[in-house]
């Protein structure tokens, strides 16, 4: 019996099952035009727990001629602390950003209820050259069925500046290759120097499973605020093995 259990860890240690990705999006605003490029590597091992890597380069050309930068790299964690507990974590590095914090730490424990609900508590700290920047995230998750998921997310930047946004989205299964994603977002976000925008966004999504390794997804977006509007068009491509 000792044998069996023995063998049952060490195979969920050394064989984890790997999931990876690759993603581009363009965002066309009325002050620039930018891409970015992402990249992400996960692995799931014992129990459940998960180590992801992930590496984003954020490029933007503004009308003014001004052009940036940033490469971000990203290292999370998901730790299942229970049967209805688990923690998040997760810290982000830009070594020299033009736009992006220098440094990122995310926190956030989740709370599970009846195999439907999940409530979050997020907290980051995002480091800038010149400011750090608090934000405080509640969400809340209910899968009412397989078809249909209903998120609500919620940010309240604690310092420098005072704001509070809001986040919906539905998720409508109709089958087990198609997933769609609607997402709604308003209300005041802190961009730094002193800028708190009033916006509205809204995204729709569609993946498709192709068969049991690949799947493909494909986005937009709409984003409007005191500062700009922009659209966004986005692809992904990912592999589970």
């Amino acid at each position: 019996m000792n044998i069996c259990v023995l063998a049952f860890v060490v195979s969920e240690i050394l064989a984890p099952r790997f999931r990876a990705s690759v993603s581009y999006d363009e965002i066309r605003s009325d002050r620039s035009r930018s891409f970015e490029i992402q990249s992400q590597l996960a692995a799931q091992y014992f129990r459940q727990n998960t180590l992801e890597y992930s590496f984003k380069r954020d490029s933007r050309l503004f009308d003014s001629g001004f052009e940036g930068t940033d490469y971000i790299h990203r290292l999370s964690h998901i730790s299942p602390l229970h049967s209805y507990l688990y923690l998040e974590a997760a810290v982000s590095l830009s070594p020299s950003p033009t736009f992006s914090p220098q440094r990122k730490y995310e926190l956030d424990p989740h709370l599970t209820a009846f195999n439907q609900s999940d409530f979050g508590l997020g907290l980051n700290l995002s480091q800038y050259r010149n400011e750090n920047v608090l934000n405080l995230k509640p969400s809340w998750r209910f899968e009412y069925s397989e078809t249909w998921v209903f998120n609500l997310k919620t940010e309240v930047s604690l310092h420098p500046e005072n704001t509070f946004n809001v986040q919906e989205s539905v998720i409508f299964s109709p089958s087990t290759r198609w997933e769609h994603r609607l997402y709604a977002g308003q209300g005041k976000s802190y961009e730094g120097d002193q800028l708190t925008p009033s916006f509205y966004t809204l995204s729709f999504s569609s993946k498709r499973t192709l068969n049991a390794v690949w799947s493909l997804l494909g986005s937009m977006s709409y984003y409007d605020s005191d500062l700009r509007a922009e659209w966004r068009f986005g692809a992904q491509l990912e592999s589970r093995f």
